[in-house]
């Protein structure tokens, strides 16, 4: 499990990489950061680049949800381990209060133990 969990940590990295570098390529209505590298969606790809752009983004986007949910099926069904909400449900009782109080006679201070409420 624990390989498959990386394998799919390394699958997310690189498919959030190549959509990144996907969705600055393509040219938006306004110019945008497309516009920034001199058009180099439609002159490197051709004047039907946007559609395939286009295709492959949603392809990416797809791939990257579906590892995104095998990773964490991946982690939710690991079992002999317990996450941190189950060990703070599960926790203990606080163990006794320690009060600590002056006696008159000695004004010295007095440790009292008493039981946790």
């Amino acid at each position: 499990m624990a390989t498959l969990m990386i394998i799919s940590c390394i699958v997310i990295a690189l498919v959030s990489a190549l959509l990144i570098g996907i969705i600055l390529i393509q040219q938006s209505k306004g110019g945008g950061f497309g516009i920034a590298f001199g058009g180099i969606g439609e002159s490197v790809f051709g004047a039907h680049a946007a559609s395939h752009l286009i295709k492959i983004t949603v392809t990416l986007m797809i791939v990257f949800f579906v590892i995104i949910l095998l990773a964490a099926f991946i982690t939710s069904t690991r079992t002999g381990e317990t996450s941190i909400g189950d060990e703070l449900l599960n926790a203990p009782d606080a163990p006794t209060a320690s009060i600590v109080a002056v006696d008159t006679a000695t004004n010295l201070p007095v440790s009292v133990d008493t039981p946790a409420k």
